[in-house]
C-alpha cells in the first residue's frame, strides 16, 4: 500500500502541472487548489459464493450438500487528495486519489441431506462466521466545471480513475463424508459379511489469500462549496467510484478436521478432494466499486 500512496501522489502533484504553462509566475499559483476531505465508503451489495455437490456410495442412495458463504459489506471511513489548476474560473483540470478499506464479513450456511438404500433419511447442518476485506486506492484526472458565484459554489467533475486493489476472506464450507468396512463372520458351513457404513461431514477451511491487482474505471462527484475566507472554503460532496469486479476463486486448505455429528471422529481432507470441492465452489467477488460521501476543505493559493 506504501508504493501504492507514492504513485498516487505523483500524479496527484505531476497531473494539474503537466497541462500548466511552463513558469512560476504569480498568475500560476493563483490558478491552484489543495483539496481534502474525509468520509464514508458506501460499498455495492456482495454476490454470495455457493458449493454444491450431488454423491452416492455403498448403501448411500444419494447425498446432496450445499454451503452459502452469504458476503455482507459494510461502511468504512474514507479520505480523498486532490490538487486542481483551474484555466478559466468555470473549468479546471483536477489529479487526485482516494482510499477506502472496506470490512467483508460472511455467514457459511451449510445443509447435507442423504437417503439410504433402505429409505432411511436425515441431515446435517451447521452455520459459521467468516471474515474478509477489500481495500481500494483510485487515482483519478478530472475535468472540473464550477459555475462562478459569490459565497456558495457548485462543482461537478468526472474524469477516468486507475485502481489499485487487494482483497482477502476467510470462511467454512461443509463437506460431507462417508466410511464403510466390512465385516466378515464363519457361520460354519460358510462365511457371512456384513457392511457398516457411517456419514458425517467436516467443517473445513475455505479462504482467499491476500490477491491484489489493478483496474481502469471512472468517478464522478457532485459538491456544494461555502467560501470561509479569500483562500479557505469548506464543502461536501457525494462522488461515485466505479471499476470493474474481479472474480477470485476459494481455497480450502486440506488437513485432519473434527466430525460434525459423531463426538471424536475425526475425518481427513485430502488435498484431492479439498480440489475437488475448489472446483464445484462459485469464486469470491470482489468489487471496488463504492460510492463516497465525504466533507473537507480546500485551500486556494490567491
Amino acid at each position: 500500500m506504501a508504493d501504492f500512496l507514492k504513485k498516487a501522489l505523483g500524479v496527484v502533484v505531476l497531473a494539474p502541472l503537466a497541462f500548466s504553462p511552463a513558469r512560476a509566475g504569480t498568475g500560476f499559483w493563483n490558478k491552484l487548489e489543495v483539496g481534502l476531505s474525509v468520509g464514508l465508503a458506501l460499498p455495492r451489495p456482495a454476490a454470495v459464493s455457493a458449493y454444491r455437490d450431488d454423491w452416492s456410495l455403498k448403501l448411500l442412495k444419494n447425498v446432496s450438500e450445499e454451503t452459502v458463504v452469504s458476503p455482507e459489506r459494510e461502511r468504512a471511513p474514507s479520505f480523498r487528495v486532490s490538487l486542481a489548476r483551474f484555466f478559466r474560473p468555470e473549468l479546471g483540470l483536477e489529479a487526485g486519489f482516494s482510499f477506502a478499506g472496506t470490512g467483508v464479513p460472511n455467514r457459511s450456511a451449510f445443509r447435507l441431506s442423504y437417503v439410504w438404500a433402505d429409505g432411511l433419511e436425515g441431515t446435517i447442518g451447521g452455520d459459521w462466521e467468516g471474515t474478509g476485506r477489500l481495500c481500494s486506492l483510485p487515482v483519478f484526472l478530472n475535468a472540473i466545471w464550477r459555475p462562478v458565484r459569490n459565497r456558495f459554489q457548485l462543482r461537478l467533475s468526472a474524469g477516468p480513475a486507475l485502481f489499485f486493489n487487494s482483497a482477502r476472506a476467510s470462511a467454512t464450507v461443509g463437506i460431507g463424508l462417508s466410511d464403510e468396512t466390512t465385516i466378515w463372520v464363519y457361520v460354519p458351513p460358510a462365511w457371512t459379511s456384513t457392511t457398516v457404513q457411517h456419514i458425517d461431514a467436516v467443517a473445513a477451511d475455505l479462504k482467499i489469500p491476500k490477491t491484489a491487482w489493478t483496474s481502469v474505471g471512472f468517478n464522478a462527484g457532485l459538491g456544494i462549496g461555502c467560501a470561509l475566507g479569500p483562500r479557505l472554503a469548506a464543502g461536501c460532496e457525494i462522488r461515485i467510484f466505479r471499476a470493474p469486479a474481479r472474480d477470485i476463486p476459494w481455497t480450502v486448505t486440506p488437513g485432519t478436521y473434527d466430525g460434525l455429528t459423531e463426538a471424536g471422529s475425526r475425518w481427513i481432507v485430502s488435498a484431492s478432494l479439498a480440489r475437488d470441492v475448489e472446483s464445484r465452489a462459485s469464486d469470491f467477488r470482489a468489487d471496488p466499486s463504492h460510492v463516497q460521501v465525504s466533507a473537507g476543505l480546500k485551500l486556494s493559493f490567491r
